[in-house]
């Protein structure tokens, strides 16, 4: 079975792209759509998964460059597919490495044409934050990473500032946790995604909206942050908060790229004085 998953996902890469795109359903993942839900073993999950992130990246609009954009129809069953890999029920079955590598073959998934629906979005989203619960280690920093790499992706496929403050609305409870770890997690991810969308529009253009009608309430999210015992969370409160109302100035502003207004800059002292310590 890895060997034919495996091979499965190399012809895919390999394969001339007008050519798998109009095969690719019917050729490759119906044949196997039954047989990937069924493994157990983690050794095939890894296989499957790397199947999947193949099959991916192969059908993304830049690897294919067609004429006609290419929907990969059967995109949101793998996507639900790779998150039963790692379910509470499978955890018998899996292991770290099936979840950091699921995740990041999710992230390539969400790439693809069209928009993922938003009840799927929301259960990405719900079902990697919900590791947050997990005791923080050395070994667990890549999924971490992978989780932010899946919330990067879905705001890539979607650079709005509805898809951000859906990911934000789910990010909430875990920024409001009792437990620290949990708190520096959360707020880990929610910078990086602010800085991704910032990132995102300067490359990609303007998101629809031209008012951040939540920033009140994300503002509201982050101020009891700033006072956090955690260093580290203090930290990244004060600078989110820097660059949620920089996005707000940016998507109101005529310029494609505005610098940042001088009050915002003095917000960049203030972080670095409410890191330091009480003697």
């Amino acid at each position: 079975k890895n060997t034919i998953l495996l091979s499965l996902g190399y012809v895919t890469s390999y394969a001339q792209s007008s050519l798998m795109a109009s095969r690719v359903d019917v050729h490759v993942i119906t044949p196997i759509k039954t047989v990937l839900p069924a493994l157990k073993s983690p050794a095939k999950k890894l296989s499957a998964i790397k199947m999947m992130d193949l099959l991916g990246k192969a059908l993304h609009p830049a690897t294919l460059q067609l004429d006609n954009p290419f929907v990969l129809k059967q995109r949101d069953d793998l996507i639900k597919i790779l998150q039963g890999y790692f379910s509470p029920q499978n955890a018998a079955h899996t292991n770290l490495q099936v979840r950091v590598q699921g995740f990041r073959a999710i992230a390539t998934l969400v790439l693809l044409d069209p928009h993922v629906p938003q009840e799927l979005e929301a259960s990405i989203i719900s079902s990697a934050v919900g590791f947050y619960s997990q005791p923080d280690t050395e070994e667990t920093k890549p999924l971490w990473e992978a989780i932010q790499e899946v919330l990067s992706s879905l705001l890539l496929s979607q650079t709005s500032l509805g898809c951000f403050s859906r990911i934000l609305t789910q990010l909430e409870p875990w920024i409001r946790s009792k437990e620290q770890h949990q708190r520096e997690r959360a707020m880990g991810a929610t910078i990086h995604i602010a800085k991704k969308f910032i990132e995102y529009v300067k490359d990609h253009g303007k998101p629809p909206e031209t008012i951040y009608e939540n920033l009140g309430a994300a503002i509201g999210l982050l101020v009891p942050r700033c006072t956090d015992p955690s260093e580290i969370v203090r930290r990244q409160a004060v600078e989110t908060i820097q660059l949620l109302l920089y996005i707000d100035f940016m998507v109101k502003s005529s310029d494609k790229t505005p610098p940042p207004p001088e009050q915002l800059r003095v917000l960049s002292a203030l972080r670095d004085r409410i890191s330091v310590k009480e003697p």
